[in-house]
């Protein structure tokens, strides 16, 4: 079973604006996971973890059976979104400037491939069977997309201005492509490799969020406030809702009855009700909210807060604030484990990774990474 962070994300949690060749800021955001004293299996099969270090040009890979840092692999410049392939061994990390995607066989812990992509990659997305992966190049407009069997890129399409987050369709074979620099949604064809639709929607689309039963897509923006909800049949705006100041990062609940969204500026997550497209509720939490987690019961929210180093525990149901748990400086990209069993928060100012065990919601031990690191991905 795996697990991207997504984000990059954004995946990323924190607002990490980076300026390209085109003057044009884009943000990503990332994720992470926690105990007391270290355990000596992973969580169902699980076996390790990969940290993409941004400004070590690495990736750090942990082990999560005994929890201690394997080995650190060199890859490209600026290293970005990483992602764990479904059904096969291989993990993608997109290079951001060196317009590349490293791939690594996760049973050799080495890199294999390096495949050149167009200007400045971000992130990186598979299809459900793992046979293809969707590369957003920022500064060519376009999107990069790799045949997994032979490691090489069999097509690029061409998309909106700044195309940043991407997000896969559960079941149907559409990829939703957030435009920074153009206000739009891109959504691409995954079977036939062709632009299906141009979506207009809010400025500077940030995140992206789409119900299980694929009814309605939710994007925001970080620069005005706001969610557009998208029609994802008929691909058109159906709603705008007004959030807290700087909606960076979007998460669905399991079961898709809610979507919590961090209010990075506001100091607060929003709830919005997915059926009534209404906001049901804000919340203060810690500094700086970015990206969060839901356990797959839907009963708890984890809030990492990127300007006061913690992590916020929020019981779902009952509407309370079950505890805040100190963690290193600058909480960003977080992933639960599967089973739920432990918390991956990655700590972008103090290069390491905290572990939390989601049972007694405390911290068991950190572990080291790289300089400035971004993404993570469970194989």
């Amino acid at each position: 079973m795996l697990k991207q962070s997504s984000h990059f994300g954004t995946w990323r949690f924190v607002r990490c604006f980076l300026s390209l060749a085109s003057g044009m800021a884009l943000l990503l955001l990332i994720a992470c996971d926690d105990s007391d004293s270290p355990p000596t299996t992973p969580a169902e099969g699980t076996h390790f973890a990969y940290v993409s270090n941004g400004l070590g040009n690495s990736v750090s890979i942990l082990d999560l059976r005994s929890f201690h840092v394997v080995k650190e692999l060199r890859v490209g410049k600026s290293p970005t979104g990483a992602a764990a392939c479904p059904q096969s061994k291989y993990v993608f990390v997109a290079n951001t400037d060196s317009n590349s995607v490293s791939v690594i066989d996760s049973s050799k812990q080495e890199v294999v491939r390096t495949i050149p992509v167009h200007s400045k990659p971000f992130y990186v997305v598979f299809t459900p069977d793992g046979k293809r992966a969707f590369v957003p190049n920022s500064a060519s407009n376009d999107i990069s997309v790799i045949d997994v069997s032979k490691l090489a890129v069999e097509k690029t399409i061409r998309v909106g201005a700044g195309p940043t987050q991407a997000l896969m369709s559960p079941h149907e074979p559409t990829l939703y492509v957030a435009c920074y620099g153009g206000a739009q949604i891109s959504a691409i064809d995954t079977t036939d490799l062709r632009l299906m639709a141009t979506i207009p929607v809010v400025a500077h689309p940030t995140s992206l969020a789409i119900l299980p039963d694929e009814s309605k897509l939710f994007v925001s923006s970080a620069d005005t406030g706001q969610v557009a909800v998208i029609d994802a049949l008929k691909k058109e705006r159906i709603a705008t809702l007004l959030t807290g100041k700087a909606p960076v990062f979007l998460r669905l609940k399991p079961d898709g009855g809610e979507l919590f969204v961090s209010d990075f500026s506001n100091d607060t997550i929003s709830i919005i009700n997915t059926a009534a497209n209404d906001i049901s509720l804000t919340f203060p939490v810690g500094k700086q909210p970015n990206q969060t987690a839901v356990t797959s019961d839907n009963s708890r929210l984890f809030v990492g807060n990127y300007g006061s180093n913690s992590v916020l525990v929020f019981n779902v149901d009952e509407r309370t604030v079950l505890n805040s748990i100190p963690v290193g400086a600058g909480p960003d990209a977080m992933v639960l484990t599967p089973g739920d069993r432990y918390l991956l928060v990655v700590n972008s100012r103090s290069n390491d990774v905290s572990v939390i065990d989601t049972a007694t919601s405390q911290v068991f031990t950190v572990l080291p990474v790289g300089p400035s690191p971004r993404a993570i991905a469970i194989q």
